[in-house]
């Protein structure tokens, strides 16, 4: 896959066909992980651990440092360490009108520019719940959220999506518990399927893929009656008698050279029941519903999402369809799976709906003692804000800024030493920062109308070189320039494995860096000056930069499934 070329891409390109023109070879640009001292560095051979001269190092310096040269690289100026690394520190206020400039079109376009698929249908499943009392557990949220973050990161980066829940084995009441939660937090899928309840096309599905079976040297019979006239009724009844009939899973993964083991089936896969005792069993008719919706919707390519405890179920639907379908997006499927919600003292499944209210109140209180919010009727407001979203941004950062890989422990007692997520609290504060920035672009606007300012000038326009402070290079490079890749590099979808490496979490630790360093920023200067005309590049430099870092809060927000909010 390849993805779509950045500004940080485009001058580590620059400069290394630069260097190959000057027949300098064999060395690796790199982002430097300390921005005080360079941009870019070029690691000697020494500083990896082979001793070598410094000739090839002075080269690239001398040919950096060649007045022809750094203007097309945007370079400042180049010099060697004590290790003998190539620093290559940048023209910053170039970098900054580039960058400023084209912010929307990356944002707009993060394209995947060659893919093996076009379009994704990601299949969020829900099974019967642990709790007796048809209640919803916080695990079930999580992987409402997981699916459908990983649909919006599909189509930020380009992908045509689908997003579908499907409900297996799950009662009426806590289908509708289900469905009351996924619209309160705002993850509401395009089309929900439930296998529980009555469907004749999807029993037709299931009946046309059984009887492709007949074809299929992969199909056992246990009472060795022959299944050329298998006929079986809408309803799973046999026309003329009961099979018990199973497709050998194990022999059609060594016979089609699967990949078994890490990063492929589970070598336990044997064999896998499709029609037992004149019943349909359920892998087969989940099979059918995925043969409906791959016709239906014409996709390429499918990814199931689901808990830990279901991975090796998922791997034998996996294989069913595969085996029975002529579709090709049967060959393209991918497993997402995610660890459980869980109690961090008791290691139990938490109920949603307390772990909400226990959520709500710890807001409220904060509200109440600290940032005197207030609160009428239990509906709560934060300043003009809805408090409930607040709620909701919080629990969505919780649950979604811990790798997938990784069980989620949440705190549900007040006690010391409860454990639970360290920071749970991060969400509101990237809502927080985020309120800052767009009360400070409403409070200019209201002055320029006012007849203080001037409008705030175009970017093509501007000079950068006021913005000298490291604070404002650091929002710049780290996080507005490299936004798009993170997000680009978050979305690892290969046809050369099953088992997707998809980082949900990606999302929320941008934004909560980002949140923190702007917010030692926003504290540390005064952004909105005197209304001086030698004081206005200045201020119009920095509103340039913090309304990229708003646009860069915004998208990350919506890639999430929210709202800014106003005030705070």
């Amino acid at each position: 896959r390849i993805k779509a070329m950045t500004i940080i891409d485009e001058l580590r390109d620059e400069i290394c066909e630069t260097l190959k023109a000057h027949d300098i070879h064999h060395f690796d640009v790199k982002l430097s992980r300390h921005l005080r001292k360079a941009d870019f560095v070029v690691l000697s051979d020494r500083s990896q651990g082979r001793p070598t001269e410094l000739g090839v190092s002075r080269r690239i310096v001398a040919v950096l440092n060649d007045e022809s040269v750094k203007p097309r690289c945007s370079i400042q100026h180049c010099l060697l360490d004590e290790a003998g690394n190539v620093l290559i520190v940048l023209n910053r206020s170039r970098i900054f009108k580039q960058v400023l400039n084209r912010l929307p079109a990356d944002l707009c376009d993060m394209t995947v520019k060659s893919t093996p698929w076009r379009d994704v249908c990601v299949v969020v499943w829900f099974c019967g719940g642990d709790m007796k009392d048809f209640s919803v557990t916080v695990s079930m949220l999580r992987t409402a959220l997981i699916g459908h973050h990983v649909a919006k990161l599909f189509q930020a980066t380009g992908y045509g999506c689908n997003l579908v829940f499907a409900s297996t084995n799950c009662g009426e009441q806590l289908l509708i518990n289900i469905k009351h939660w996924v619209d309160v937090f705002g993850c509401n899928p395009d089309k929900w399927v439930c296998l529980t309840t009555p469907d004749r096309e999807r029993d037709m599905k299931a009946q046309e893929l059984l009887e492709s079976a007949r074809f299929s040297t992969k199909l056992d019979t246990t009472d060795d009656q022959e299944t050329e006239h298998l006929d079986i009724g809408s309803a799973g009844q046999s026309g003329h008698q009961e099979h018990n009939i199973m497709l050998n899973l194990r022999e059609y993964i060594v016979s089609k050279g699967l990949q078994t083991g890490k990063g492929g089936y589970d070598k336990g896969l044997d064999k896998a029941k499709l029609f037992v005792d004149g019943t349909m069993d359920p892998v087969l008719l989940e099979a059918a519903m995925l043969q409906r919706l791959s016709e239906m919707l014409c996709t390429h390519c499918f990814l199931h999402v689901d808990l830990q405890s279901m991975k090796f179920y998922r791997q034998k639907l996996s294989l069913v369809w595969r085996i029975l379908s002529q579709h090709p997006a049967a060959e393209n499927q991918q497993i997402l799976v995610h660890c459980s919600v869980v109690d961090s003292i008791q290691e139990k499944q938490v109920k949603l709906e307390d772990y909400y209210r226990k959520r709500l109140q710890q807001m409220l209180d904060v509200a109440t003692f600290k940032m005197h919010w207030s609160h009428d009727q239990g509906k709560g407001v934060v300043a003009g804000g809805n408090l409930e979203e607040v709620v909701i941004a919080a629990i969505k950062f919780e649950l979604l800024s811990v790798s997938s890989r990784n069980m989620v422990k949440v705190r549900m007692s007040d006690i010391e030493g409860a454990g639970g997520v360290q920071d749970n609290q991060s969400g509101v504060f990237v809502l927080y920062n985020c309120a800052r920035l767009r009360a400070l672009m409403r409070n200019y606007e209201v002055a320029v109308k006012q007849g203080c300012y001037p409008q705030l000038p175009d970017v093509g326009t501007m000079d950068f070189s006021t913005l000298t402070d490291q604070s404002e290079w650091l929002l710049l490079w780290e996080f507005v320039s490299q936004y798009s890749t993170k997000i680009q590099e978050s979305v690892v979808f290969s046809a050369e494995t099953l088992w997707t490496q998809i980082q949900s979490n990606k999302v929320c630790d941008v934004l909560a860096r980002l949140a923190r360093e702007f917010s030692s920023f926003y504290s540390s200067v005064r952004i909105l000056q005197e209304p001086k005309d030698y004081l206005f590049p200045h201020m119009f430099a920095r509103l340039h930069l913090i309304s990229a870092v708003q646009e860069v809060f915004e998208h990350g927000l919506g890639l999430l499934g929210l709202t800014p909010q106003d005030l705070m």
